[in-house]
C-alpha cells in the first residue's frame, strides 16, 4: 500500500511540474486540413520524446477557432509570438497539440 501511495504522489508531482516546450519568433505559415488548423512554428520544439515544427488546433471547437483567428492575425501583422506545444499531447499530421500563445506588444 505504501508503494502505491508513493507512486501516486510521484505521478501527480510529475504532471504538475511538466513544462510545455515554447517556440518564439514569427509564424512560418498557417494551413487548414479538413477540420484541423496547422500553424508552422518559428523554430522546432522538443519535449524530450518528440520534435515538432507545427502545432494543431481543432477547428470544431470554439476555443481553438479563436486561437486560430489569433494566429491568422499575428501572421498577417508579422508579429512575434510565443507558442507552447502540449507536452506529451496528441499529434495530427505530425503536428504537436497546441497549448497556448502569447503575443507581446512590439
Amino acid at each position: 500500500m505504501k508503494f502505491l501511495v508513493v507512486l501516486l504522489v510521484s505521478v501527480i508531482s510529475f504532471n504538475a511540474t511538466a513544462v510545455s516546450p515554447t517556440s518564439t519568433g514569427k509564424i512560418g505559415g498557417i494551413r487548414i486540413e479538413g477540420t484541423t488548423g496547422l500553424i508552422s512554428l518559428p523554430q522546432n520544439v522538443n519535449d524530450g520524446s518528440r520534435e515538432c515544427s507545427r502545432v494543431w488546433v481543432d477547428l470544431t471547437k470554439d476555443f481553438d477557432r479563436a486561437a486560430y483567428s489569433t494566429f491568422m492575425m499575428a501572421f498577417a501583422a508579422d508579429k512575434t509570438v510565443s507558442i507552447r506545444a502540449e507536452s506529451n499531447g496528441s499529434t495530427r499530421y505530425g503536428a504537436c497539440d497546441f497549448y497556448d500563445v502569447y503575443i507581446p506588444r512590439d
